[in-house]
């Protein structure tokens, strides 16, 4: 019986060199198209995450600021680690004057290390106050 599979011959034994370094130069030039793309995607990643945390920062100090302050104490400002925040408040002109005042609230927060101030979160909420 080992005769048998002694004698057998089989055509499939494997890649040949040919075909490996081929494969290899078909892979190497497809890398070499996709890596400079990962130190861009990585900059926007980071980019984001700032952006992600300003509206974090944004929208728990507006609410802070709505609930727990009266608009005439603003403007007020802040920071925030890295980043620095300014509230505002401007009274609006009420069309119903017998509900309350009607409040404009904004927050503007920005990155600290933005020199040329591209990276700013806006955020405003206007409410009716009570008189």
């Amino acid at each position: 019986m080992i005769k048998y599979f002694q004698n057998i011959q089989s055509n499939d034994a494997g890649f040949s060199l040919l075909e490996v370094l081929i494969t290899l130069s078909i892979l190497g030039l497809s890398l070499t198209v996709l890596l400079p793309q990962f130190p861009r995607a990585l900059a926007q990643i980071n980019v984001k995450m700032e952006q992600a945390g300003a509206l974090n920062i944004a929208r728990s100090q507006l609410a802070d600021f709505v609930l727990l302050q009266a608009p005439e104490s603003l403007p007020a400002t802040g920071q925030s680690g890295h980043f620095e925040w300014i509230v505002s408040a401007q009274e609006l002109d009420d069309p119903r004057p017998d509900f309350g005042s009607l409040w404009r609230y904004e927050i503007q927060v920005k990155d600290q290390d933005d020199e040329d101030d591209r990276r700013v979160v806006s955020l405003s909420q206007i409410i009716w106050l009570d008189t």
